[in-house]
């Protein structure tokens, strides 16, 4: 998507612009830009997530990078400003809860935490789904005994909530909780994060990683899955020692609290003690100190932070309250003209020949897939298919719609391996959709050579079952011979009648393997002065390729 706007201030001041939130259907969606490009000709970088002089802006926007799994043709993105000299920010709501702690918005409601550390470990934790707009519980979780300490911040990602636990008074205890809000379960849950007394404090998502910062401002990057591996990615406090006359913002034991990721870079609460009066700080994505707020209304406890796209929400346990409070002087949405989709296709393949991983093809083998594509999204027709081993590059199948046959021939390769075959579907958006069609075990028959070597001129008697040896080198090095398939023929030219040709199996005459020589014993009577040729027609190795001579 191509994007271009005009942004002005009159003071002639600095200007934030930054992608916050897009809008499909009756869904809205928080952005965390990884898919700017801002290489658009004309307009040299930065045009977005940046601080802006007045005039025209253009950036492209990959919208599958932020937007993955979506399919609309009502798609409307906001861009959100304020001026440098906006210090203050403007409580635009608030609404009463007894002890809120942690705070997080899943793009249509907030969630909202209160934990109590109760003597005996009989601690209780409750999570509130509330309606932004009447305030009104809808929903709620509670975990009563279950889990001990106090709770600090939230974040929601991908319909899950990760919960950062703050310590167990009076020492820290920082971890990881991953909880399903629909069934009000706990999923999974980290140990000790770091070492030492400084408690978990704010969590936020972005970039793949969930970002943890502690009690004194530090923030990690954590692994979203076990064994949650946390790396320290910024120590603030000599960053902030010199934001404010050498005051440092983070001076002491729990005085950092929520964090969230919006416009581009993260956001951090502090403690309201001390002399700083700036409470939000916005920290860019190289742990650059770039701007700073006072918070109306805040008491002496503000935790969880959270952002909806155009405003950011606070909890503070000190005054029972969670405020919605806004930054920008303006803000506006821009609807797109057209429809996309992120959406992969789902490829559904009948691959009849390999049920389980006891088959084996050989190279060259011609094999059928049935192939089908399901995808939802009205306007797609017909869907390109392709299928490839992994590391290979993709080949072309055909196009699919709505189902279709390919025949394919086995892929060449250098030694037997068991091998996986996937499948890939395209819509006509470029959405990749694979399947996982078949693993079996693949042999390389075309790379299989033997030689052979008869000894000539030998003078046999006219009697029964003679003898004759051919030498036999297996030239690949790593497969055994099939005695049980060895095919030849016995050719006898006679002197006053026509030549007789015999076809000789395993089952007519004996084989001897004896090192790389093969003895056959060729059953039959012989006449004399008769020339008798013994052809070895065709081998077969272990794993059932024919050897080629």
């Amino acid at each position: 998507i191509l994007v271009c706007y005009r942004v002005d201030d009159p003071d002639g001041d600095s200007i934030l612009v930054a992608l916050t939130s897009a809008v499909y259907g009756t869904d809205t969606m928080l952005i965390y830009p990884r898919g700017i490009v801002d290489t658009v000709s004309g307009y040299p970088p930065p045009n977005v997530n940046s601080w802006l002089v007045s005039g025209e802006h253009c950036f492209a926007w990959n919208i599958g990078w932020d937007a993955p799994n979506i399919e609309s043709c009502e798609l409307m993105i906001r861009l959100s400003a304020y001026n440098q000299s906006t210090d203050t920010l403007i409580v635009a709501d608030s609404f009463d809860l007894h002890d809120a702690e942690g705070i997080t918005f899943d793009g249509s409601y907030i969630w909202v935490s209160r934990s109590t550390n109760i003597a005996g470990d009989d601690d209780s934790l409750s999570i509130y789904r509330i309606d932004p707009t009447a305030f009104a519980i809808v929903d709620s979780c509670n975990f009563d005994g279950i889990l001990s300490g106090l709770y600090a911040d939230m974040c929601w990602h991908n319909d899950t909530v990760y919960m950062m636990k703050g310590g167990n008074p009076p020492v820290g205890d920082p971890r990881l909780f991953v909880i399903d809000p629909t069934s009000c379960t706990i999923i999974d849950s980290s140990g000790p994060l770091w070492a030492g007394t400084r408690w978990g404090q704010g969590i936020c998502w972005y970039d793949g990683y969930l970002w943890i910062n502690d009690s004194h401002g530090d923030i990690y990057r954590v692994l979203p899955y076990p064994p949650y591996t946390s790396t320290l990615w910024l120590a603030v406090d000599d960053t902030f020692r010199t934001y404010h006359s050498g005051d440092s913002l983070f001076w002491g034991a729990v005085s950092a609290d929520g964090m969230t990721f919006a416009m581009g870079g993260f956001w951090i609460l502090r403690n309201a003690t001390g002399v700083v009066s700036y409470i939000l700080f916005q920290v860019d994505t190289t742990g650059q100190v770039v701007d700073s707020f006072a918070l109306p209304g805040a008491g002496t406890g503000p935790e969880g932070l959270t952002f909806d796209g155009e405003c950011f929400w606070y909890a503070d346990h000190t005054l029972d309250r969670v405020y919605r409070v806004c930054t920008w002087s303006c803000y506006d949405t821009i609807a797109t003209t057209g429809c996309f989709d992120t959406y992969p296709p789902r490829v559904s393949v009948d691959f009849p020949d390999c049920p389980d991983l006891s088959d084996t093809f050989f190279v060259g083998d011609e094999e059928t897939l049935t192939v089908s594509l399901i995808d939802s999204f009205e306007i797609d027709e017909q869907c390109s298919v392709h299928w490839f081993l992994p590391g290979e590059e993709e080949q072309f199948l055909g196009v699919v719609y709505p189902d279709s046959e390919f025949v394919f021939v086995m892929p060449d390769i250098s030694r037997p391996d068991t091998i996986t075959f996937f499948v890939a579907g395209y819509d006509s958006f470029g959405n990749r959709g694979t399947n996982l069609s078949c693993s079996a075990y693949l042999i390389p028959c075309r790379d299989i050579v033997a030689s052979l070597d008869c000894p000539g001129g030998f003078s046999y008697t006219s009697c029964y079952d003679q003898n004759c040896y051919f030498t036999i080198v297996d030239t690949t090095g790593f497969q055994g011979i099939d005695t049980t398939q060895v095919f030849a023929r016995r050719i006898i030219h006679h002197i006053s009648s026509p030549a007789e040709t015999t076809a000789i199996s395993t089952s007519d005459m004996m084989f001897i393997f004896s090192g790389d020589t093969l003895f056959l014993t060729v059953p039959g009577r012989y006449t004399d002065s008769d020339t008798v040729y013994i052809l070895l027609d065709s081998l077969r190795t272990e794993t059932g390729c024919p050897i080629r001579f």
